[in-house]
């Protein structure tokens, strides 16, 4: 990763995609140390976006910024919301909005399989993702 510079204009982030409600532990561990190799490259949300500011326009800035996104994969990455709908099928889901504009921008995703966490077999997903 030592050479993760684009030719012009400043270096790419490293988006971190996760659930709050899953992984938001394991996601302030990956910032802090991909922060200390990659100083002011990593973008966390609960880091990163200001209160007032508006959350999904940060969002998306930040992944039109990257050029890489971890997207951190727990146990309840492909939880049910109350109608007993995957999340993930839900337009609406930040961590589908994140991982399906990374795919649209072609930006290197890198999956990582928390404990406890299944990866999900391609048929789960929704088609963007």
């Amino acid at each position: 990763m030592s050479s993760f510079r684009p030719v012009n204009g400043p270096p790419p982030k490293i988006f971190l995609s996760y659930r709050r409600d899953d992984a938001g532990a394991l996601a302030r561990v990956f910032y802090e140390a991909l922060d200390q190799r990659f100083p002011g490259r990593v973008f966390l949300d609960v880091a990163e976006v200001e209160p007032g500011v508006d959350f999904v326009s940060a969002i998306d800035t930040s992944m039109r910024e990257s050029g890489a996104c971890v997207a951190l994969i727990g146990p309840k990455w492909m939880a049910v919301d109350a109608t007993g709908r995957a999340r993930l099928q839900d337009e609406r889901d930040y961590v589908r909005r994140e991982i399906a504009a990374a795919l649209e921008r072609k930006i290197l995703i890198i999956p990582v399989e928390l404990p406890g966490a299944t990866m999900p077999r391609a048929s789960d997903l929704p088609a963007d993702v």
